[in-house]
This record gives C-alpha cells, structure tokens and sequence, in this order.
C-alpha cells in the first residue's frame, strides 16, 4: 500500500458514521452518508453512461426524483449501435467487440430508466456558466445556474461523473452550496490536471467536508503523490460535521469500496 504525499493530506476525510454504497458493486456505484440520503429532496445527477444503478438505489433508498444530465445518452445513438453491430455481426466484421444483443439490451433498459416517473432525463451537455465555445459546439447545453433555477428543492444530493469537464463547473457548484447536502464528484486525469483539481479541491473544502475517496481502477496511482489518477470523492455539507474527527485513512474499505472493473486489483493508498 502506498501513502500519499503529505502536501495532499489535506484530502483525507473527516469521520462519518453511517456511510452506504449505493449502486452496483463495480463502477457506477458511490459511497454517500444514509442519513443524508433518506432527508434529501432531490438527485441531481450529470452524467449516467447507460449505468443508471446508482439513480435506481436512490430511488428505492427515498422515493425521491433524480433530475439527470448527460448528451452522450439516447435512444436514437443506441438505436444507431445496434444498426451498426448488427451489420458489422452479420458480415462477420470485429465480433469480439460489443454485438447486437448489448445494445439491444442497452435500449430497452435506457427507455425503460428513462421512462420512470421519478426520473427526469434530458440529454444535454454540462458547461461552465462562462463556457461560450462549448455553447457552439454542442446543440443542447445547461449550465448549473440554469438547472437551479428551474428545480425549486434545497437540499440536493449532487452527483458528477462528467469526464474532465468537472473542473470547469466547480465554481458554479459552489454557488448553489447552501442547497447541497452531499456531492459526489470524480474527479478525471490528475496527471495533467493536477494543478486544477487541487485548487478545485480547496475551493470545495470552504463549504464541504471530504468524508470518503475511491480510486478508478480503469487507471492508477500517480506515482508523484501516490494518489489515484481517477478519484470518487465524496463531499458533505460542513453544516452536517458537529465535531471534526479523522476518519478512514485506508483505501479501499473492505465491504464498501469494489474495483471499478472486476477484472482488475483495485487501488490502494492511505494517508499518514
């Protein structure tokens, strides 16, 4: 196990005492506090990849609405994979990779998830309130500002998985903090966005509290700091910290933490 660089301690999590996975035990699934969970209002949710589990455990957990955000997810590009396997099975082109009946069954679970009626599902692009060239590039964008002026809740469970794009949205998620309970962001590529995830970082712990960290295991340690490359980390409102403890200096939690893909050993590190 590798300890990560003392100039990063300022990551290790304070103690809480009731943390649950929700979502499957492989990628898609995050740690976030119970009881927070059960007194929230709403998920909001940027990012889901066809990988709606942790959406459904929410859902079960509190029979609240998710509203969820992500452009690169709809019927219409399934409905093109599925053409496209399907000629490329029937002409005997790359069989080995992903055929017909993945997407097929990816189709139907994507309608089925977006068709419930907790779930609030619009396929657009997350940008910066600043981000105007992103606004050329893509059809459909929301800004953070936008969205929180059309959902009437104040206690928001956030979740982000946005593929590098986080750190352009952080200081629009920080306007909106007093309406957040808990985040969980991953944060992508700290290898050559190092300098900007840790001004992220310290931007966030102003107003929240780290309370647990996964590393992806679709990369690895970043062998300057020992610390994970592709981090989960979830955020609580301080306003929820009575007494600030240490907590887990350990990663992963045995019964808590899984490897993102199964066919790999998951990350491990600790803090001193």
């Amino acid at each position: 196990m590798k300890t990560v660089s003392n100039e990063y301690n300022f990551l290790k999590p304070v103690f809480c005492d009731d943390l649950i996975r929700l979502g499957n035990n492989f990628d898609g699934g995050y740690i976030v506090s119970k009881k927070i969970i059960e007194n929230s209002e709403i998920l909001l949710s940027f990012g889901y990849s066809y990988e709606p589990s942790f959406e459904y455990d929410y859902i079960k957990h509190t029979s609240r609405k998710v509203y969820i955000y992500d452009y690169s997810c709809s019927s219409f590009k399934l409905v093109e994979r599925l053409l496209e396997s399907s000629l490329k099975f029937i002409f005997k082109i790359n069989r080995k990779k992903k055929g017909p009946k993945f997407y097929f069954q990816s189709l139907i679970e994507h309608i089925r998830f977006v068709k419930n009626s907790k779930v609030n599902f619009k396929a657009k692009k997350i940008i910066g309130k600043f981000s105007k060239n992103k606004k050329k590039l893509f059809e459909n964008t929301s800004t953070i500002e936008s969205i929180f002026k059309e959902i009437n809740y104040d206690k928001v469970i956030f979740k982000c998985d946005i593929e590098g794009s986080e750190y352009e949205i952080i200081d629009d998620f920080l306007n909106y903090q007093n309406r957040i309970d808990l985040a969980v962001i991953e944060f992508h590529n700290l290898e050559e966005d190092l300098d900007k995830f840790t001004l992220g970082i310290k931007k966030i712990l102003k107003y929240f509290s780290i309370v647990h960290i996964h590393g992806n295991n679709s990369s690895s340690l970043l062998d300057s700091i020992s610390f994970p490359n592709v981090a989960e980390i979830t955020f609580i409102n301080k306003s929820f910290i009575k007494e600030y403890k240490s907590g887990n200096k350990n990663f992963p939690i045995e019964l808590l933490d899984y490897p993102n893909m199964l066919s790999e050993k998951d990350l491990f590190f600790n803090f001193n």
